[in-house]
């Protein structure tokens, strides 16, 4: 048990030297989260689940601007990001739903034109902040399982992709049903 104790320890101080990091994953900018799922971490599949309003694509949203955000220091290179495929809302909406949260704002006072002049820099703020953020989105509505891998593996080749959300998994069509 010390040897193994003693093994754990030196390979915390190597991934702390060397990445800056403890998880084996990536974080999700959530520290209860990552210490129950160790971050995320390649080729594992994540479902969501839960009845409709409970906040599923609002945490999504915040797991994909977290782990985008912290990219510049995973990458040096400026490459990474996250890949947001999104069947039941528009990248409009997305962003807008992203900028009211990081900024504070109600979304309804957004969509109302409704907002105070603090609450304008306040979104000001939050847009200069995201707008480095390599956070993709493809909104078609449309999406069969093999073009959801197709985009994908050109997505992951052309800009380092490290994590994919697929924003609502049941609307995926099949790839054997004929229209």
């Amino acid at each position: 048990i010390a040897q193994v104790m003693e093994q754990q320890a030196r390979l915390r101080e190597w991934r702390l030297k060397h990445d800056g990091n403890l998880l084996p994953g990536l974080s999700s900018g959530y520290s209860d989260l990552d210490a129950y799922t160790t971050g995320w971490k390649p080729g594992e599949l994540i479902v969501v689940g839960a009845r409709p309003g409970q906040g599923k694509t609002s945490l999504m949203l915040n797991l994909a601007e977290n782990i985008a955000l912290d990219t510049h220091t995973r990458h040096q290179d400026g490459t990474g990001g996250v890949l947001v495929f999104s069947l039941e809302m528009t990248a409009t909406e997305l962003v807008q739903r992203v900028l009211c949260a990081n900024a504070g704002v109600d979304l309804r006072k957004v969509k109302l034109g409704m907002f105070s002049r603090a609450e304008e820099d306040s979104l000001k703020e939050a847009t200069n902040r995201l707008a480095t953020a390599p956070i993709f989105v493809d909104d078609s509505f449309t999406l069969s399982l093999s073009e959801i891998r197709s985009k994908a593996r050109r997505m992951r080749d052309r800009y380092n992709i490290e994590v994919i959300f697929v924003d609502y998994l049941q609307l995926v069509k099949d790839n054997d049903k004929l229209d």
